[in-house]
């Protein structure tokens, strides 16, 4: 939805200009490089102390709800841009803890099975992609207001929410496959 839709979002909410739209949208992604980096750095030195469980679950869990939590609050920030998009920067920074947890958590789970298991992780967010595009794209059409369309991102929060949730009960019954 971000990378999708924020273009067009910036310039309809903040009337920004084309060239500026290109510069601002790329900010939330700047965001997830560096805290990717810091997330699974810090988790490979908590493992040993907490281990390999309780870091992936905290790190994926830590991950849903903050993102859950920041697309809301971009979703009521209203005009004001740069507090809009510090929102989203966050929202994006804490999506990308999760390479320290669901996207690592197979190669625990079972190693040598991992590769098939990341390609049916992969193929099922391909498919939530292909879905989500489209849907957002009606969500915004029909908004009350498409320059500020608040249902897309409410309902990627509650995604992340439930998600979070699910993770934390799946994530604590995991067994190694092998």
């Amino acid at each position: 939805m971000v990378v999708s839709w924020m273009p067009e979002q910036l310039r309809a909410r903040y009337d920004l200009p084309l060239g500026i739209v290109g510069l601002v949208s790329g900010l939330p992604s700047a965001s997830q490089v560096v805290v990717s980096c810091l997330a699974g750095y810090v988790a490979d030195r908590c493992i040993p102390e907490y281990g390999v469980a309780r870091v992936r679950s905290f790190a994926q869990t830590l991950s849903m709800m903050g993102m859950g939590t920041g697309m809301v609050l971009f979703a009521v920030a209203g005009s004001e841009l740069w507090l809009g998009m510090t929102w989203m920067c966050l929202a994006l920074a804490f999506a990308s803890i999760s390479v320290a947890g669901v996207s690592v958590f197979h190669f625990h789970l079972a190693p040598s099975r991992a590769g098939f298991l990341f390609g049916c992780g992969n193929t099922v967010g391909t498919l939530a992609g292909m879905v989500s595009v489209p849907l957002t794209g009606l969500l915004v059409e029909r908004a009350e207001d498409p320059s500020n369309p608040w249902v897309p991102y409410m309902l990627c929060a509650v995604i992340c929410f439930v998600a979070g949730l699910l993770w934390v009960c799946v994530a604590r019954r995991a067994r190694s496959l092998e």
